[in-house]
Order: structure tokens, then sequence, then C-alpha cells
């Protein structure tokens, strides 16, 4: 996927509640599943949105809450019902590219977090 994407803060130890049990948000991310957000005190899960329908577009890390408050206006889907007239989103493709999308930003939190220096009990 070459495009660009506008990411949201994600808190990648927040606890969800899944049919597998408890799970993090780092563990759904690591499985290709999409994480969470907390809004206004309720649990949000993200989608991958193209900007304005367009297939060649930024995408965007948007709350469900935020998808659906705003989801027939101009600003997330201008085209509607149709698709955007010259670069329609190719689906298919997408739902494969969401799935691997999600793992990388787990892996890159994994990375980050290795690579951070260890606190130590020791001063000075």
């Amino acid at each position: 996927m070459s495009h660009t994407v506008y990411q949201q803060v994600i808190d990648w130890d927040l606890p969800v509640n899944t049919r597998e049990g408890v799970k993090t948000n780092l563990d759904l991310a690591s499985e290709g599943r999409s994480p969470f957000v907390v809004k206004n005190g309720s649990y949000s899960q993200l989608n991958l949105h193209h900007s304005k329908q367009d297939g060649l577009g930024s995408l965007f890390e948007l709350s469900a809450d935020t998808h659906k408050k705003f989801g027939n206006t101009n600003a997330l889907h201008p085209h509607l019902p149709a698709q955007h007239p010259i670069n329609p989103v190719n689906r298919d493709l997408f739902n494969g590219d969401r799935g691997a999308y999600w793992e990388g930003r787990a892996q890159t939190e994994i990375n980050r977090r290795a690579g951070s220096p260890k606190l130590s009990g020791n001063c000075g």
C-alpha cells in the first residue's frame, strides 16, 4: 500500500473484550485486526478510510463513531451512492491491504518498544 496515512494515537495496551477473551490493541493489530480508541468514554473501532472515496488518495484512521456521524457528508463520501468516478477503491485489493496495514502498525510499535531504553532501579 503506498498511501499517505493520517494516524490516530493508539493506546496499544488498551484491553478489548473479544470472542477469544480479552486482548490488547497490540494483539488485535498483530492479527491484522483493527484496534480501538476511546471516544467520549466509549470504545470505538478504527476504520481505515479512503479520503473522499479516492482509491489513490490518502487514508485516515477514523473511529467508527466519527465514520457513522459524518458518513453521509461530502467530507467522507462525496460520490455516494456511486464510487469515485476516476479512482474507485478496489475493494478486493483493499480488503487484503487493510490487514497487512494493521500488522505493520503493530510491528512498528513492537520495534519501538524493543528499541526504547530500559529503565533500571539504579540512580547515578
